[in-house]
């Protein structure tokens, strides 16, 4: 090595280190990351999005070309992508088309990005209206080798309103060999002036089987090794885009050591692990408290955020409704496939539709709780102490099989305690939002009020054996008081419980499991066959056998065989409240204090405001409004 002298200085002999001494290609990063490494170079390549690729690839093919192209969507799902691979498609040696070679020297110089032709702008740091200017300066010129001059402006919605001015006209009215590409995450903030100038084409958020597909794909070809259940993980946590799912293998391949799998990356990213999630679920749905606190102690350890574990099981039960409402649509690519084919077939909707809005709502209240614990420890109470009553046709354990001390479901509980308050109570429960009318009105509706209550004298329900559920009557002794006074106690719900309230059971001889109602036509305008078999799951199980009902669609009562005058469960329900409601206006009237206020104020009762009391016993009557 040759020795610098100077003047005053004396140097030693300069030698390059081995680093330094090597290309430059190999002096610096070797590694690249896998988003650029495996950035599509084709539209063949490229994963999802099928609704632009056509649309562009026909119009490659024709020589249909626009001069404009706008593409918007999220951040990571092939936006500037798709705008560098038609930069190639037109402007490959080998003519224009969908299918570039990928071997000329116009695909080579696009692909590493030395291309003069294609004049990439970050808007969001040329956001002057001079540097607008200067970009279009040159647009007049022709290409320097290539067929078209290609100016992918990405985030274009940054520029300011002078600068979209300054680029309206040309924009409109380019020369024949340029062609804007356009790139924004935000359509709504470009100007309605420059979006008319453009075709525009939407790019779609990635659906989490194609991500994780294709991240199995680079794995595999990486070395990497990874599961499904793994890439399921990542393509969830990368909500939608494919360059996102690849930041996360690159960063779980690192944290696993070259291999990714679901523990790993749940301790990564902060996942519930899915094990704890099923058995929490099914802790609170078979109402075991003491397990529900036991795995909510074992998920405090790993110090995550409450608000993961209600979205995790946010999404099992919404899950589990959309596999109940259309079957096999919930459990598509999905971690706990089975777990939420079991609870579509064992819960009710009624029930998903309960839990689901209780963490829901629990969920938004988190943050008034006095602490994270406590307010988890509650809403989970909250689960536990509210439960749906079981729907119709859906299996639930019996109580009379269960075994000794096994804690029986609260659905369960509830079912076996209501006919039994039915010889007491005699009133059934009303609709959400009803209201009383005036006394007159509601009289003149109704049938009298003085011969319904002495019917009901006659033949009140009895309370059932003790130990069982059913009723103390056979299915065949059914006659319209029974049937008023027993609807209360029957697991339905919306429209079913609407038709089902506005039928009367017709008595069949040697028919001994088949239960015959007939149902008017001016009360069957939402009435279908298949109400029939929910009705039935629902006598079936207050009967505690299997029963069969038909529904007979008649003119009038009479033509039924029925005298005409029996009350349907809908008209005994107006009945009672018309008589609480009567009730209390009389108990109202008579009252001394009342009477007091009346004369020293010269006041009046508003008759539309009155309603019942409560029942005592820290039950609520069930007419009260």
């Amino acid at each position: 090595m040759p020795v610098y002298n100077h003047p005053q200085f004396s140097f030693p002999s300069l030698r390059l280190t081995a680093a330094w001494a090597q290309p430059l290609d190999q002096r610096f990063m070797a590694h690249q990351v896998l988003a650029r490494k495996w950035r599509p170079q084709t539209f063949a390549d490229m994963a999802g999005q099928q609704h632009v690729l056509q649309a562009l690839g026909n119009a490659l093919d024709q020589q249909r070309l626009h001069h404009a192209y706008l593409l918007t969507g999220t951040r990571g799902v092939g936006k500037t992508t798709i705008a560098r691979i038609l930069a190639r498609c037109l402007n490959c040696d080998k003519g224009v088309s969908r299918n570039p070679c990928g071997e000329c020297g116009s695909c080579m110089e696009i692909q590493q990005g030395r291309s003069i032709d294609l004049i990439e702008v970050d808007a969001a740091s040329k956001t002057k209206v001079e540097d607008t200017r200067e970009l279009l300066e040159n647009v007049q010129f022709a290409p320097t080798a290539a067929r078209y001059k290609v100016y992918l402006i990405d985030e274009v919605h940054m520029l300011s309103n002078s600068s979209f001015n300054a680029l309206l006209k040309t924009l409109e009215e380019p020369p024949p060999h340029v062609v804007f590409v356009l790139a924004t995450t935000h359509p709504q903030k470009i100007p309605a002036t420059v979006l008319s100038r453009c075709l525009q084409f939407h790019l779609k958020n990635l659906a989490e089987p194609t991500i994780a597909k294709r991240l199995g794909e680079i794995a595999n070809s990486e070395g990497i090794e990874s599961d499904e259940a793994a890439l399921l993980l990542l393509a969830r946590a990368a909500a939608g885009s494919m360059r996102d799912g690849l930041t996360l293998l690159e960063q779980a391949s690192a944290f696993g050591n070259g291999k990714v799998d679901a523990e790993q990356i749940g301790d990564m990213l902060g996942f519930v692990d899915a094990t704890l999630l099923v058995s929490l679920c099914d802790a609170v749905i078979s109402g075991d408290a003491a397990e529900v606190l036991a795995l909510l102690n074992r998920y405090a350890e790993r110090a995550t955020d409450n608000n993961v574990l209600l979205d995790e099981m946010l999404s099992l039960f919404h899950r589990a409704a959309v596999e109940q409402a259309v079957p096999g649509a919930g459990v598509e690519g999905q971690l706990n496939a089975d777990a939420i084919g079991r609870y579509a077939a064992e819960l009710g909707p009624e029930e998903l539709q309960l839990y689901y809005q209780i963490l829901l709502h629990g969920k938004r209240d988190m943050a008034l709780a006095p602490d994270p614990r406590s307010g988890l420890e509650m809403l989970f109470m909250r689960l536990l102490a509210f439960q749906a009553l079981p729907a119709a046709g859906t299996a639930k354990q019996d109580v009379s099989t269960m075994a000794p001390g096994e804690r029986a479901p609260p659905q369960a509980a509830q079912l076996k305690k209501k006919p039994a308050q039915l010889a007491t109570e005699g009133i059934v429960s009303p609709p959400a939002g009803a209201e009383f009318q005036d006394s007159g009105a509601a009289a003149a509706a109704n049938k009298p009020v003085q011969a319904a209550a002495a019917r009901d004298a006659a033949a009140p329900v009895q309370a059932p054996a003790s130990g069982n559920a059913s009723a103390a009557f056979a299915p065949q002794q059914l006659d319209a008081l029974r049937w008023g006074e027993m609807f209360s106690a029957l697991p339905l719900s919306g429209m079913v419980r609407a038709i089902a309230e506005n039928m009367l059971p017709i008595q069949k001889a040697h028919q001994p499991n088949k239960l015959v109602f007939a149902l008017q036509n001016s009360d069957a305008l939402l009435y279908k066959p298949e109400h029939c078999q929910r009705i039935a799951d629902a006598l079936s199980m207050f009967f505690d056998c299997k029963l069969e009902v038909n529904v007979k669609l008649v003119d009038s009562l009479q033509e039924a065989g029925l005298q005409g005058d029996e009350e349907t469960p809908a008209l005994r329900r107006a009945r009672l409240l018309e008589e609480k409601q009567q009730d209390a206006v009389a108990s109202l009237r008579s009252d001394a204090g009342a009477l007091a206020l009346i004369e020293a104020f010269d006041a009046s009762i508003e008759l539309d405001s009155v309603e019942p009391l409560p029942a005592s016993g820290g039950e609520q009557d069930s007419t009260s409004a």
